[in-house]
């Protein structure tokens, strides 16, 4: 059975051909109100059960023809060509470390990790008993993307602190404990 087997051009019963004053009795009438939505009811279902039908055909189909996956191999050298460039493009996850640190007051401090990380983030969290600006200050450095801003300076162990009056103060001072995320 087609679609176009269900296609409805007219209905059986129109609201309209009956007289304005209509002598049917009441079972009839309700009968003939009814009747058109009751035949776009049938109609759609059957394009319903019509369209299940065919979808299931052609998920057996291809299940049948490829073994329900789809391999390289299967694909143009064009797609495939395209497909491996977006998969060098998407960035890779990473591991993250945390950790924290203890500030020694002076103008450099190295926090050795064992590695080069990607990215250092530095907070330095809520301290009560402080009204200053520094309340949860962070900052971070990134490998290859030094910034006259920045106090943290990501390199081939870990990453040093470095402070400059104002800027960096808030990631080293004496005995406040310090909390980051190395991202390698």
């Amino acid at each position: 059975m087609s679609f176009s087997d269900h296609k409805i051009t007219q209905f059986t019963h129109r609201i309209t051909e009956l007289p304005d004053q209509p002598n049917l009795p009441a079972d009839e009438l309700k009968a003939r109100f009814d009747s058109s939505p009751e035949e776009l009811r049938t109609a759609h279902n059957a394009v319903c059960d019509d369209a299940q039908t065919l979808s299931d055909k052609v998920e057996s189909i291809i299940t049948q023809t490829f073994e329900g996956t789809i391999d390289r191999e299967m694909l143009s050298d064009e797609l495939e060509a395209d497909l491996t460039a977006l998969e060098t493009a998407v960035p890779l996850k990473c591991e993250a470390y945390f950790g924290y640190y203890t500030g020694n007051g002076g103008s450099t401090q190295q926090i050795d990790l064992g590695f080069a990380p990607k990215a250092v983030l530095v907070i330095n969290p809520y301290d009560t008993s402080e009204t200053t600006d520094e309340m949860n200050f962070c900052s971070m450095g990134m490998q290859g993307n030094p910034t006259v801003y920045t106090c943290v300076y990501v390199n081939e162990t870990g990453f040093l602190l470095r402070t400059n009056g104002n800027i960096g103060d808030g990631v080293n001072k004496y005995n406040r404990r310090y909390f980051y995320a190395a991202f390698k």
